[in-house]
């Protein structure tokens, strides 16, 4: 599994997370959206170019939701045909709690010769899942920030697995966007995820330990992402061990 540091929107961040050992970034439409409008983005591109991070894109879908702020899909495809390049992989531009618009946007998008990695909310029916997955091998789980946890781990676990606690999609690799807490990480297979969350703890004065935000008279940025970091290299060994049995199972 690998963690994407989300919110990389201010030049200070990619050194800081470079040096302390991260590789994954995700940036923001939403954000770096409007660093082009500004004539910006050119900039901040050109000092992460001074790193080699694996870069994902997010649309900013939550946040334009929560502050009601709209992002119009053309915006975003023009963009997208600007700068997709420089992104290993970049997601639909989803909408909140309203999947039909949701895919109306992927279906726009893939018009214009993209290929956003689609998005599945939370609350949606699994079948729309079951045909979902008939096309794409790499899905992005999202609209689950505001979702209380007991809620949340419910919704994964009939995602993830079938009745007898198999995996229901064995081939299909999901990205669970704007999540990284570690117990729902521990028990559910993530491919990657990402948050911001390393940034909020540092806005008030906290660092994170064992998945918990902590207040700490000395709280660094540092300290947190290595402590991302750690929960990433605990949980990649745990899910190559279970996949080693899981093979062995199945020949």
């Amino acid at each position: 599994m690998k963690v994407y540091f989300a919110g990389v929107n201010m030049y200070q961040f990619p050194k800081i997370l470079w040096d302390a050992g991260a590789r994954h970034i995700m940036l923001n439409y939403r954000d770096v959206g409007a660093f082009e409008r500004k004539n910006t983005f050119e900039k901040l591109l050109k000092h992460l170019s001074e790193y080699e991070f694996e870069m994902y894109l997010d649309s900013g879908a939550w946040p334009a939701f929560a502050r009601n702020t709209p992002i119009d899909v053309k915006d975003y495809a023009e963009f997208l045909h600007k700068y997709s390049h420089h992104f290993k992989e970049y997601f639909n531009l989803d909408v909140i709690g309203d999947f039909d618009a949701t895919w109306d946007n992927q279906d726009y998008l893939e018009g214009e010769g993209l290929e956003p990695v689609p998005v599945f909310q939370y609350g949606t029916p699994l079948e729309v899942l079951r045909i979902v997955v008939r096309k794409y091998s790499f899905i992005g789980l999202g609209g689950m920030v505001p979702v209380p946890r007991k809620q949340l781990r419910q919704w994964l676990d009939y995602v993830f697995y079938d009745k007898e606690g198999s995996l229901r999609f064995p081939d299909i690799r999901f990205h669970g966007l704007g999540l990284t807490t570690a117990n729902l990480l521990q028990e559910f297979p993530f491919d990657s995820t990402d948050s911001s969350t390393w940034l909020v703890a540092k806005r008030f004065g906290e660092i994170i330990v064992d998945g918990k935000r902590v207040k700490s008279d000395s709280a660094s940025l540092d300290q947190t992402i290595k402590w991302y970091l750690k929960m990433q290299e605990e949980i990649s060994a745990k899910q190559s061990k279970e996949s080693r049995v899981y093979q062995l199972r199945i020949t």
